[in-house]
């Protein structure tokens, strides 16, 4: 197996809006909210049409990789629901082997606007997601695959955090590398010390943006970050949206041009982008080829509404990235 993808299986719900709208709804733009049920049922009575797919970030990247050609498990936590009945069907048909744990709550929902700029502000119920515990990792695929990947999101509840916890010690362990997402700002404000720790003695990978990287580290410009984190971690990317991005390990840095495109939506961006650098390092790429991958197959995802291609990049990737 090549990796092992822990996350939040849900199910994303997205709608074109204006500013004026996410002032109305209250909202922190270009983050994610978690909500409870009541504030789920408010934001499902604003909305008309939304495109509905199933998501999540890790799924999302794990989907992509899976399309890549790469070997993927995805587990996680769902209701006993339509709705995880659609997500499985959804991931499926790409071709990932899944472990989805059935849970005694609703399936969780994302319900993300997307305003002109292309900024995404998601507002998440996690539902069952909340409820994966330690008891529905699989210990020995874990130690049988060449990465274990998760993101920030999986720090929300107690439950996720110890099986995470368990996963990571897992991997660990068993020499199997460990790629850590931040995700998203707020990820970073609930649980920066934990995030640090983590980094600093366990991550062989990490992937940021530009301000979980600033938040994590302090610094107020990107090279300064990168700076900071090659002082403090192994290797890593730090993204800069349509800047483009920096790949590094301790010894060097490596700006990644971005691919110029008519951007319409950035919802998955980061996601797809993840899958590239999981390729790359599956791969065993050198940095520079890792981060135009990542560079590459981001590029085509913001050209449409939502976080999922519909068609497949795996033979675009290996005539323009070959050995």
């Amino acid at each position: 197996m090549d990796v092992y993808c822990i996350g939040n299986p849900l199910i994303d719900m997205i709608e074109l809006v204006n500013d004026d709208f996410i002032r109305k709804m209250e909202l922190s733009k270009g983050t994610m909210h978690l909500i409870d049920e009541n504030r789920r049922t408010l934001l499902m009575n604003n909305i008309s049409k939304p495109l509905i797919s199933p998501g999540g970030s890790c799924a999302n990247t794990a989907m992509h990789l899976a399309d890549f050609g790469s070997k993927v498990i995805y587990s996680g936590a769902v209701g006993r629901d339509k709705l995880a009945k659609n997500f499985a069907n959804g991931m499926i048909n790409k071709g990932l082997k899944l472990e989805l744990m059935e849970k005694n709550l609703p399936t969780g929902t994302s319900i993300i606007f997307v305003t002109p700029d292309t900024e995404r502000t998601q507002n998440t119920y996690l539902g069952a997601c909340q409820l994966y515990d330690e008891n529905d990792i699989n210990m020995k695929q874990i130690k049988q695959s060449k990465l274990l990947y998760f993101t920030g999101y999986m720090w929300d509840t107690k439950k996720q955090k110890e099986a995470l916890a368990s996963a990571i010690d897992i991997a660990y362990d068993n020499k199997v590398k460990i790629v850590f997402d931040v995700a998203d700002p707020f990820a970073v404000n609930r649980s920066k010390n934990h995030f640090l720790k983590l980094i600093k003695n366990k991550v062989d990978f990490l992937l940021a943006n530009f301000e979980e990287a600033r938040m994590l580290s302090n610094k107020t410009n990107i090279v300064d970050c990168v700076d900071w984190f090659q002082n403090n971690s192994e290797k890593g990317a730090i993204k800069n949206g349509k800047n483009g991005s920096f790949i590094f390990d301790q010894e060097k840095k490596i700006e990644i041009d971005p691919i110029k495109v008519k951007a319409l939506d950035s919802t998955g961006a980061g996601d797809i982008y993840a899958s590239g650098i999981l390729f790359g390092l599956i791969k065993e790429y050198d940095l520079k080829t890792t981060g135009n991958i990542a560079s590459y197959v981001a590029s085509h995802v913001v050209k449409q509404l939502g976080p999922r291609l519909n068609y497949s990049l795996r033979e675009e990737l290996f005539d323009h990235f070959k050995n």
